[in-house]
């Protein structure tokens, strides 16, 4: 194997291990703050975690703009005097943005808790987004070990500090909310000494630094928009949850859309080294390696879907309280195809062909589909089986739109790729709304042996064609 197909391979391992640590404390997490705090404080974390969420909107798209235009370049080739001048932009703007949250949540916001939590997230804000820059200036040229290890020193860094917890007390959500902050400044330090040739430039703060940031932003807000309204297509449910019904139903999903998304940190992972090399793929390969890659992503995603039999049985004995979660599980577990196939491969893509306008407009459409969906069944029907069915719907429908839209431009076959995804998934809610996990696990495991069977050829084919790219493109 030559030396950049090792390379292709490293970055993907350490982005891979990365995010399997994630993913590791994650899961540690997911099952022990249920257990610890109990429902309403667990609820209290959630909303801590749920605002947080949407921190990056407080950015303007600034970092999406450099993600997008350096995007495939190597570091050694920026203009570390802009990047410098970027950065200090980025910090004036969230120690004002900061300001303004503050003061909001002291005077506005009157329960104590919900007031304590939105001050953290103001705290949050200014940490996550100064340390998105850096994170985004290293996947965009490809310093993806860098990149995982500042990753990973936020989440050991966490995991170290609630052990210290557990072990000298039995821990607060808002102690908790606080070791999650102190970990976020010690990954913010590392990503600031990776990158200290920007971060400690001895240039000055001119004009031109306000022009530069003109140009990011005018770039990235569409990106930006596009991802915080991905984050309302879903959070309008959410939100809705938590007004009809309380903290403590909302914690129960909440708990239900974590386990779910615990599959997404490998696709993510991938993802982020897949960026900057579709950025050096000649146009004309995109299509061969696009059918590729989907083909091996669908039958990855609709085989991970068994997971959801042996985790809901485990988490059923772990945590009875929290039942209502598991059965719901059933119904939002196929969401891992939707989002999966979004985040590495038809976002991944409209980014590498600038066609994040499509992501924009397919993202606004589904945010007021949310708000109507909502509306009806959140507010109106006050039915939360319907409302856990309506994220499903959602996030089914914008993965299926913006596939549309991508094959078009590449030239490829819509519906005969989409169509046995949409029968599998179908199945899958199905058996599980009419049978018992055991006879649904039987079920649903026949018909995906099934369905490798009927696309074993486009299986076989993918496999050498990516073993045949992975060895020339780097």
């Amino acid at each position: 194997m030559n030396n950049k197909a090792v390379i292709f391979l490293k970055n993907i391992w350490y982005s891979i291990f990365s995010n399997v640590i994630t993913l590791a404390i994650s899961t540690i997490t997911i099952l022990i703050f249920p257990k610890l705090l109990g429902v309403n404080d667990y609820g209290l974390l959630q909303l801590y975690l749920f605002y947080c969420a949407y921190v990056g909107f407080f950015h303007l798209g600034l970092n999406d703009g450099i993600y997008l235009r350096y995007g495939g370049k190597h570091y050694k080739e920026l203009n570390k005097k802009v990047f410098f001048e970027q950065y200090y932009v980025l910090l004036i703007t969230q120690l004002l943005f900061f300001i303004v949250l503050w003061f909001f949540a002291h005077l506005f916001v009157h329960d104590p808790d919900k007031t304590f939590v939105v001050k953290m997230v103001s705290i949050s804000m200014v940490l996550v987004n100064l340390r998105v820059m850096l994170v985004y200036v290293l996947q965009a040229t490809n310093e993806i070990k860098k990149y995982a290890l500042v990753m990973l020193s936020d989440r050991v860094s966490f995991l170290f500090g609630i052990t210290f917890l557990l072990i000298f007390n039995n821990g607060l959500y808002n102690e908790i909310i606080m070791m999650d902050l102190a970990a976020k400044l010690i990954s913010l330090l590392l990503s600031i000494y990776y990158c200290k040739e920007i971060v400690f430039n001895k240039s000055a703060l001119g004009w031109s630094a306000f022009e530069e940031a003109k140009k990011n932003i005018s770039v990235g807000i569409k990106l930006m928009i596009a991802n915080f309204s991905n984050l309302l297509i879903v959070g309008n449910v959410r939100f809705g949850i938590e007004k009809i019904w309380d903290v403590s139903t909302f914690g129960k999903i909440s708990l239900t859309l974590s386990v779910s998304n615990l599959l997404l940190v490998f696709i993510n992972a991938v993802g982020i080294v897949i960026f900057p090399v579709l950025k050096r793929v000649p146009k004309k390969e995109l299509s061969q390696l696009y059918f590729t890659l989907r083909t091996l992503l669908s039958m990855s995603l609709l085989g991970s879907m068994i997971l959801f039999y042996p985790l809901s049985f485990l988490l059923l004995i772990w945590l009875p309280e929290y039942e209502l979660s598991i059965i719901y599980m059933g119904l939002l577990f196929p969401i891992v195809l939707f989002e999966g196939k979004m985040a590495l491969l038809i976002n991944t893509y409209l980014k590498a062909i600038r066609k994040e306008k499509i992501i924009l407009s397919v993202n606004l459409l589904l945010v007021f589909l949310s708000f109507i969906t909502t509306a009806i069944v959140v507010y109106n029907v006050q039915n939360l089986t319907l409302s856990i069915l309506s994220i499903v719907f959602l996030l089914g429908l914008r993965s299926l739109i913006s596939e549309y839209l991508l094959t078009k431009i590449l030239g490829i076959q819509f519906l005969k790729s989409v169509f046995p995804e949409i029968i599998m998934i179908t199945l899958f809610i199905t058996l599980n709304s009419i049978a018992s996990n055991s006879t649904s696990f039987v079920l649903y495991s026949g018909f995906y042996s099934l369905y490798l069977y009927f696309f074993k050829n486009e299986i076989s084919m993918s496999v050498r064609y990516l073993t045949k790219i992975i060895k020339t493109k780097n």
